[in-house]
């Protein structure tokens, strides 16, 4: 799992552009170290059966969510989000309190991520 971790990490997500900034500068090598953990992460998703899966979800999706700003793909963090929601639909028509938590959760992490993609970029 971790070989496959590091060969997404090292060689699929990771492009020219991406090289030559971690060479230029230590927020590459940060950037490039999210990158890692993520795959890393991902790699080991279907071992996960229990409660602590869903914390690693919730975490994927943050740093996923992050990746994709500091590659500027903002309309894959749309999607991202368009996923969420369309798996939580059916929970989000039915209970109206449910609907605002979620949204009000989903509005904050994505700001928290936004305001990390500043800090580190």
């Amino acid at each position: 799992m971790l070989g496959i971790g590091h060969l997404l990490g090292d060689f699929y997500f990771q492009n020219e552009k991406m090289s030559k900034y971690k060479e230029e500068k230590y927020k590459g090598v940060i950037l490039h170290s999210l990158e890692y953990c993520i795959a890393v992460i991902l790699a080991f998703l279907p071992i996960f059966r229990s409660e602590v899966f869903w914390a690693v979800i919730w975490t994927v999706e943050r740093f996923i969510m992050l990746l994709f700003l500091s590659k500027g793909q903002y309309a894959a963090i749309g999607f991202i989000l368009t996923a969420k929601s369309i798996a939580r639909y059916d929970k989000i028509t039915k209970d109206e309190k449910f609907a605002e938590y979620y949204l009000l959760g989903t509005l904050v992490s994505t700001l928290c991520v936004v305001i990390c993609s500043k800090v580190i970029i």
